[in-house]
């Protein structure tokens, strides 16, 4: 399963308007709120480095409340094992496709 949700993230682009759909609908929290958990993992990691686990993107849920466990099996199933490697292996893919979608 975690190939078909990491295809999924990389074509996003390519997806018809019903599976961009369902894609958004399962996501673990809302598109803003992935993308400042994003930002808050790349602003801590210039700073701190990573120490190869989700210790920050961990400190970040709990400080908010969110569902730390469906988030961090979302993070893990599309390569994200290490706070390093959410920067490296979605935040590009997701970039892609929403930065573009906003700039359009």
């Amino acid at each position: 399963m975690p190939i078909i949700r990491k295809n999924q993230l990389e074509n996003l682009e390519k997806m018809s308007p019903e599976e961009l759909a369902e894609f958004l609908a399962e996501l673990p929290a809302g598109q803003e709120t992935l993308e400042v958990l994003f930002d808050y993992i790349d602003d801590v990691l210039d700073v701190k480095g990573c120490d190869h686990t989700l210790g920050v993107t961990m400190q970040y849920l709990m400080f908010k409340g969110l569902d730390f466990a469906k988030i961090t099996s979302w993070l893990q199933s599309n390569g994200g094992y290490c706070d390093c490697e959410v920067l490296v292996r979605i935040v590009p893919a997701w970039n892609k496709f929403f930065n573009s979608e906003s700039s359009e």
